[in-house]
This record gives C-alpha cells, structure tokens and sequence, in this order.
C-alpha cells in the first residue's frame, strides 16, 4: 500500500476540518470557462481479484437511545419568510460533528457526530433520537459516513473504530442492530432499486454488501488498495469502487456481486458520481487534478477532463445534465457536462471546498467551504454564484431534503449542523 500518499491525503482534509478563522461572506462572482485537456491513458492493471467470503452480522444492544436535553439541542420553527441560502437554526449535538443525511420520505434528518447520532425531524422540528455510539474516528478525511435507503426507512453510519455499520430506524430513531464490516469502513453508498448497502473498508480492500431491509450480509469483494469512495449506476447495473493508493476503480456486477473488471485512471481516485440518465461515471483524480470519466456499462475510459488542483467531490446533477467537482486547493468548482465530459464553467467559491449538495427540484448547489467557514450556493440555471453564508465552523458535510428543501451543513470542528433554506 502507498501509505505515504494516502496519509497525506488524509491529512489536507482534516487539516481543514479543524480550521477555525473565519472569513467574510463574499459579492456574487462571475463565472470563469475553463478548458478540458485530456491526459495521456495509463497501462491498465488486472491483478485484481474477487473474494467471495460472506460477512457476518450480529445484532447488539450496546447503543442504547438517550433523550435529549435543551443544552444539547437548540432549536427554532423554521420561519416562512427566511431568504434563500439563510440560516434557519443551529443545532448543537456532538463534539464533533461528521456527516449528514436525510429520509427524503419522511423529512428527518440524520447528523452522525464521533459520539452520538442524532435524528431530527425536519417537518415538525423536533429530535426524534440521540443514539450513542457515533462515528469515531475517521482518518480517511473523505467518503459518506452516513446515508439512507429511504423506501424502507433505515439510516447507516459507519463506525470506523470498531469495524462496523450501525443500523437506524428513521421512523421511530430506534437503534436496530450492529453490523460487523470489514477493516476500516471508510464510506458507504446506497442502491435504493436492490435495497443494498456497499461498505468500502479502507483498511482491508474490499466492499461488504448489506441488505438494507434486514441488515444480513450478502457478501465482501475483494478491491483495489485504499478504497474510499463508490458509485451505484442500478440501469446498468454495475458499482464503481475508487481505489486511492492503486490509482484504480473496480467495476462490480451488482447482479451477480462478482468484478467485472479493474480499469486504471488518474493519481489518487478519491470521489465517483454517476449520472444513469448518460450512462457516465465520474471520478475525480485528487492526486491528478483530472476527472476520468467511463462507460457505465463496459467501465472503459472516455474522456480525462482537467480540473482544478486536488478535485475531493463529485455531485451529479441528473435533470440538469450537469456534473460538480469541488477542487480542493483550487477553491472552484468546476462544472462538466454530463454527456461529453467538457467542463462548461468554472466557479469560484470558498476556501477549500469539500462537499456539494445538490436542490434538484430548483436547481441550485450547495458547497461546503471548511477553510473559510461558510456554504456558497450556486444557481446552476444560471451559471453564478447567489451568495456565501457564514455556516459555523469547519463545515465538512452538505445534504439537502428534498421533502422539506431545508439544507442540512455538518460543522465537523464544533459538533453542530447549521440548517438552511433551501
């Protein structure tokens, strides 16, 4: 394993993720074009392999639901007449704070701090839960530590430090059952059409496949070195497994749970989105300052875009026909065309961007800034920037609701969630 470049990789992101000055909220800013220069194609590599061992879940009791007090979370009614890209509340829920998600059936919104998990329902502005046993510690610095398969109503935050997947009741905030992983579950992705669960266990080099419905383990595959990130395209019917140290993605038949195949892309793969409406896959090269964009169904190379330096997320907008990555250090985002992979403008925003949520229904982004503490929301229509807002401190996770439109922002330094009017 390249652990000398992995560990610096790790270490540019939470070192931003502990950053505590803060800036001033910035004028609209006019968006820049940039080229797209492809880079030359590497020697693919096809010395990986599928494992076939099943992994084991047990159910466990050992987060018990506490209730919350009014220190622990304050919040307030969402006023009607908020402007867009305002804050609505402040809650204040764990020490540190590390990634959001909500049930767009239900409206609640899942916050996943070190220590506690909590769900709030966003509807009725009311806590529904406070699970203890939260993330932990997360040395990667990338991936979705917390994500729900909202046609059944159950939310799962990985927990790193003990090799395991916690299972959550979106309904009732109940804590269901732990699920054992692999070594190092760094980030996971939900199939919501096969009620799946992929768990890339960063550690060991392999995915573990979960039924989202009962919690029961369906298989591990064996991956690329330092997988980080993954990708579901359910027409195609195939996952994308960015594999950071080995500069690779694996391409999994998600029918049949087998590899496919191992394609080879730019240095230090490290986010992937996928558009099923093109049957595109994009992964941004952090290393590489490039994203690789593939054929969802054969996983061969199309098109290397250059981007800005050290590009940490992919946001894929579907309806329209547009694809965000956030350059870390370059502090822009740059958005591509979903179909042909050119870059179609470059936007600048805060400082070291690290996640993107995306309101569909009105076309707009929001970008987590965690150097300079703030969420820049974009009009995507209109290819600008509308606006900055200071969102608390280090910032790290964005996630909108679609039920409600509020914009949820995990502020990973001070343990809170800053809401938004989406």
């Amino acid at each position: 394993m390249k652990k000398t470049r992995t560990l610096r990789f790790a270490s540019y992101v939470v070192a931003a993720a502990v950053a505590v000055y803060a800036s001033e909220i910035a004028p609209a800013i006019a968006p820049t074009v940039a080229a797209a220069t492809p880079s030359a194609t590497p020697t693919p590599n096809k010395s990986l392999v599928t494992a076939t061992p099943t992994a084991s879940q047990t159910p466990d009791t050992s987060f018990p639901t506490a209730s919350p007090t009014a220190s622990q979370v304050q919040a307030a009614v969402k006023p009607a007449s908020r402007a867009l890209g305002s804050i609505i509340t402040t809650l204040s829920l764990d020490k540190q704070m590390l990634g959001v998600a909500t049930d767009s059936a239900k409206g609640v919104l899942v916050a996943a701090g070190s220590d506690v998990v909590t769900l709030f329902d966003l509807v009725n502005d009311t806590v529904l839960s406070r699970i203890q046993g939260g993330v932990g510690a997360n040395p990667t610095g990338v991936g979705l530590v917390v994500v729900v398969d909202s046609g059944v109503g159950h939310a799962f935050v990985a927990r790193y430090d003990d090799n395991s997947v916690s299972m959550i009741d979106t309904g009732t905030g109940s804590f269901l059952r732990r699920i054992v992983a692999g070594h190092g579950p760094s980030s996971l992705t939900v199939d919501a059409t096969r009620h799946r669960l992929y768990v890339t266990n960063f550690l060991d080099n392999t995915v573990s496949v979960v039924d989202t419905r009962s919690g029961a383990g369906l298989k591990t595959i064996k991956v690329g070195q330092s997988p980080v990130s993954m990708g579901v395209d359910t027409q195609a019917k195939r996952a994308f497994v960015a594999n950071y140290a080995d500069n690779t993605v694996t391409v999994i038949d998600t029918t049949n749970l087998v590899t496919r195949t191992t394609v080879v892309v730019d240095a230090g793969p490290n986010a992937v989105g996928v558009d099923e409406k093109t049957g595109r896959v994009f992964v941004a090269d952090f290393d590489a300052a490039t994203t690789t964009m593939l054929n969802s169904t054969t996983g061969a190379v199309l098109k290397r875009v250059s981007v800005g330096v050290s590009p940490t997320t992919v946001s894929v907008n579907t309806a329209g026909g547009q694809v965000l990555v956030a350059n870390y250090f370059s502090n822009t985002v740059s958005v591509l065309s979903a179909t042909t992979g050119a870059v179609l403008y470059t936007v600048p925003v805060g400082t070291f961007p690290v996640s993107i949520g995306l309101d569909a229904a009105i076309g707009y982004a929001f970008v987590a800034d965690t150097g300079s503490n703030d969420v820049t929301v974009l009009d995507l229509t209109h290819r600008k920037v509308l606006r900055r807002v200071n969102a608390g401190v280090g910032p790290s996770s964005v996630a909108v609701d679609p039920k409600t439109g509020v914009a949820a922002v995990a502020n990973g330094t001070i343990g809170a969630v800053a809401l938004l009017n989406g």
